[in-house]
């Protein structure tokens, strides 16, 4: 009985901490976006994502300053100053 509860929590820990976000700096004044998925630069020179909405974004790559991963529950990083 140990050993399945065992696993079977060690496995909830492991796909809980794999869930991340990331913050999209963005130029020309430093707002952050908040992407619920990993962005992807595509062939044609845009960074493709989801937004916190689920709705994909495509930002031209010229335009991104830092993409940053954090952790679902932290506060959005600071606008550049």
């Amino acid at each position: 009985m140990q050993k399945p509860l065992a696993c079977l929590l060690l496995l909830l820990l492991a796909a809980s901490g794999c869930a991340m976000h990331y913050d999209i700096t963005v130029l020309p004044i430093g707002s952050v976006i908040r992407a619920a998925s990993k962005p992807k630069l595509s062939e044609d020179g845009y960074y493709v994502f989801k937004d916190a909405l689920g709705q994909e974004v495509r930002i031209n790559r010229v335009r991104v300053r830092k993409i940053e991963a954090v952790n679902p529950g932290d506060p959005p990083s600071k606008t550049l100053d």
